[in-house]
């Protein structure tokens, strides 16, 4: 009896890995990272480090020690501690001022310079290789038509066994922030991102730090249409236009390898005030074609998210802006 027992238990552990396993590839698809982390154990540790405006920053990076001694926890873990307590606990404030790592500890809200520094703070304390990475972001929302590229950005990179990462704890904080009940379970996007998909949003002023083989050049970052990590993490593999900016009409077409039933679709063009012009919504398939034409509704611009059927909110996966002028 004890025999059989003890194969059950070994098939059950089998069968659980071979599950994390499946995940972890998933996840490092995007994520180049992610797959080194007991996620369970890391948030385990969350569970009992304060929050930010119950200790000092001494005191809270003492705890972290502490778990990180207690927990055993590697490199990888380390940062990955760091990096989700921070998207946790601190905003990040693109038009702020506060770019040192204890003034956005202390007020709770930092610049992407602040909150990088934080992070390389705390990691370097505990014994984690880290560093801060200056560019632009390629970025847009329904409040602004524009791509904005012009403006230094900050983000991270950290070295294990010998191998750089990417990170950018500022967008992970803004996953948990703008809209904590939908996407906060997503924040591993931004961290270790694979090199292809960060180079859509990222630019950094020193190409060594785009981790690709063949770098881009800046004329080529601009041009080319936004594509959010949710385009990735929904298995969807191209989109049309490849630009940026959309002219006339046309269609927009997204093509995935996976159907999705449980994704809904929103598009949206948006005026000159970002307000929403027209929504759509529509089930999904593994293949999206949305119709636009520029003069006939006066766009500044066009958005297609996705969301889950069971959110209020969908996550923008690709952005366009437009020729158009009133």
């Amino acid at each position: 009896m004890k025999k059989i027992f003890c194969i059950f238990c070994i098939l059950t552990l089998l069968s659980n890995f071979s599950e994390c396993i499946e995940e972890s590839i998933e996840n490092n698809s995007i994520s180049k990272l992610i797959g080194m982390v007991r996620m369970e154990i890391i948030d385990k540790a969350l569970l009992h480090l304060p929050k930010r405006e119950e200790v000092n920053i001494l005191k809270m990076i003492k705890e972290m020690i502490k778990a990180k001694e207690d927990y055993s926890f590697n490199d990888t873990e380390s940062a990955y501690l760091v990096f989700k307590w921070i998207s946790y606990n601190i905003r990040s404030n693109y038009d702020g001022d506060s770019d040192e790592p204890i003034n956005a500890y202390n007020s709770g809200e930092g610049s992407t310079k602040g909150m990088s520094s934080l992070f390389n703070n705390m990691c370097m304390l505990l014994k984690v290789e880290t560093g801060s990475i200056s560019g632009y972001l390629k970025w847009a929302n329904s409040h602004s038509y524009q791509i904005t590229s012009d403006k230094e950005y900050f983000w991270n990179y950290v070295e294990i066994n010998g191998q750089y990462y990417l990170i950018d704890v500022s967008k992970a904080a803004d996953l948990n922030f703008v809209s904590i009940n939908y996407y906060s379970e997503y924040i591993y996007l931004y961290f270790g991102t694979d090199p292809e998909i960060f180079i859509r949003l990222h630019f950094p002023k020193e190409s060594k730090w785009q981790l690709l083989p063949e770098p881009y050049t800046f004329e080529k970052f601009e041009s080319m249409a936004i594509l959010f990590p949710f385009f990735y993490l929904f298995n969807y593999k191209t989109v049309s236009p490849e630009t940026s900016i959309l002219t006339g009409n046309g269609k927009i077409i997204l093509s995935s390898d996976k159907i999705n039933p449980e994704l809904r679709l929103e598009y949206t063009c948006y005026d000159e005030y970002g307000d929403d012009m027209t929504i759509e919504y529509a089930k999904q398939s593994n293949k999206i074609e949305v119709e636009y034409d520029i003069d006939k509704n006066k766009c500044f611009a066009y958005c297609v998210s996705l969301g889950k059927e069971n959110w209020s909110h969908t996550e923008p996966i690709v952005f366009y802006r437009t020729n158009y002028s009133s």
